[in-house]
């Protein structure tokens, strides 16, 4: 909600989007165990991809929007998806 004035959340019932306007730039689903983070990026834009944590679900059918899953399953990993949600909220925002 920090990214800018123009952050909204959204909660449906089996995620919660968050938006740049109009736009969403990421999706967030609960699970019991991990939280996937759905981030509206080509995976081709993606500089640090990381194999264990990322998954490119562009022809994969999903909750939510995004084309690029990030698995969460442990705070340490909060420091690598903040530039993915800050580069999503940039490029989305209009």
């Amino acid at each position: 909600m920090s990214l800018g004035a123009d952050v909204t959340r959204r909660p449906t019932k089996y995620y919660v989007g968050y938006f740049a306007g109009r736009r969403s730039f990421i999706t967030v689903e609960l699970q019991k165990a991990k939280i996937y983070v759905y981030i509206s990026l080509p995976a081709a834009e993606v500089q640090s991809w990381s194999e264990a944590e990322m998954r490119d679900v562009t022809n994969v059918g999903h909750f939510g929007m995004g084309n690029l899953e990030f698995t969460l399953l442990s705070s340490e990993q909060l420091s690598r998806l903040e530039p993915l949600m800050q580069q999503s909220y940039l490029r989305n925002r209009k």
